[in-house]
């Protein structure tokens, strides 16, 4: 069984959850991960890779308040959200410190 903190780096900056699973997932070739990990075990424990991305859809065995402690993943899905339906969206600058922070001390505890 696969539990604890997992920070994985993916295009948008680290994204950060608790994984609990026995699941050993492998990505066929046209299939890219959503990140590498960084603390943790991912996808298998064996390659490095958390989650899988194919298309619009986002695959992880992140748990926890991924979004909060991840804002540009959080713009991302909101940004794709938004142009599926047509329309198009830049959105305003936000301080960011306050997910950051949360972000920041969340990876410094312990496995």
């Amino acid at each position: 069984r696969i539990i604890g903190n997992i920070v994985c780096k993916s295009n948008c900056g680290n994204l950060l959850g608790y994984e609990n699973h026995s699941g050993k997932t492998y990505l066929q070739k046209d299939t890219k991960p959503l990140g590498t990990t960084n603390i943790g075990f991912g996808n298998n424990g064996d390659d490095g890779t958390e989650g899988a991305v194919m298309n619009n859809v986002f695959g992880s065995y992140l748990h926890g308040p991924i979004l909060a402690k991840s804002p540009a993943f959080a713009d991302l899905l909101l940004t794709k959200a938004i142009n599926q339906s047509g329309q198009s969206v830049v959105f305003d600058t936000l301080d960011d410190n306050l997910e950051l922070n949360a972000s920041t001390s969340a990876q410094s505890r312990p496995r």
